[in-house]
């Protein structure tokens, strides 16, 4: 195309370019969606040869980002390119949609930790320059008000949870739903061993009923060595765990402490009690 005198970023040129679409969409959009990853990668070089890899990060008539579409298809190489060039993870979509959010609402167990962990190493790489644009993002509620912090605790990706404790963040301040403190000494019931759909998680959150039908009396949340190392990394160094650990649940009034001792669970007890002492 550049050697005919075309330019791919015009869009007076999309139309024709992305013929047989649904909608008209940026070539490199075209691309990633699609999954054409052959496409994707001429058209990066392209824009190395323009210079202009401010492209990579710009929102198409659709409202549609390059990385955004990337990260929902779970697409690790389609990512490992457009961040190589550029694509910034903090950006969003005109949704509101960003990389981190649409992978995890993908809910990919094989595809998904290996995009989530790109997004996250690339986010710890932009700490050093960008740092408070970094931590507004962490605490920034995505869809339906809830964290990155606060998915990736519902969603069970417990790789992702322990990977964000380690950033400079109020890992437990939230604008609505439970704090990741309480998800993980509540929400994940032992029969419930597998991530819940993002539509779910939601609506579970929007209404104040439903998380005491999931963990009703009859349904004890799950004990072992995977809930402890979890509940280590959120009582860690955290300004947010004060208002965490003295928070009520409106069923029965008690603290996350209470709740541990009450349903007998030993270590769960001794890392909350712990917490309470330096909190």
């Amino acid at each position: 195309m550049l050697d005919d005198g075309l330019d791919f970023r015009d869009e007076h040129l999309w139309a024709p370019l992305t013929f047989g679409a649904e909608k008209i969409l940026s070539p490199l959009v075209w691309a990633v969606s699609y999954g054409c990853l052959p496409a994707a990668r001429a058209l990066v070089a392209a824009l190395f040869t323009l210079g202009d890899t401010d492209f990579i990060n710009r929102i198409d008539p659709n409202g549609q980002l390059p990385l955004v579409d990337a990260a929902g298809l779970g697409s690790l190489d389609t990512c490992t390119l457009l961040t190589r060039a550029g694509a910034d993870v903090l950006a969003s979509d005109r949704s509101g949609a960003c990389p981190l959010w649409a992978i995890l609402q993908r809910n990919d167990q094989q595809k998904g930790p290996l995009v989530a962990m790109l997004l996250v190493n690339k986010l710890s790489e932009a700490l050093g320059r960008r740092r408070a644009e970094v931590v507004h993002y962490l605490h920034r509620p995505m869809f339906g008000g809830l964290t990155p912090m606060q998915l990736a605790v519902m969603q069970r990706a417990d790789y992702l949870v322990k990977a964000l404790a380690s950033f400079p963040m109020q890992l437990n301040l939230v604008q609505s739903g439970p704090t990741p403190l309480r998800s993980v000494c509540e929400v994940r019931c032992a029969w419930c061993s597998f991530p819940l759909p993002l539509t779910f998680l939601i609506n579970m959150v929007r209404q104040s009923s439903a998380l005491n039908k999931l963990c009703g009396d009859a349904q004890r949340p799950e004990t072992g060595d995977a809930k402890d190392d979890l509940l280590r990394a959120l009582v860690r160094n955290d300004p947010a765990l004060a208002a965490a650990l003295t928070e009520r649940d409106c069923k029965h009034g008690l603290t996350l402490l209470g709740q541990a001792v009450a349903w007998g669970h030993e270590g769960t007890v001794c890392i909350l009690a712990a917490a309470c002492r330096c909190a």
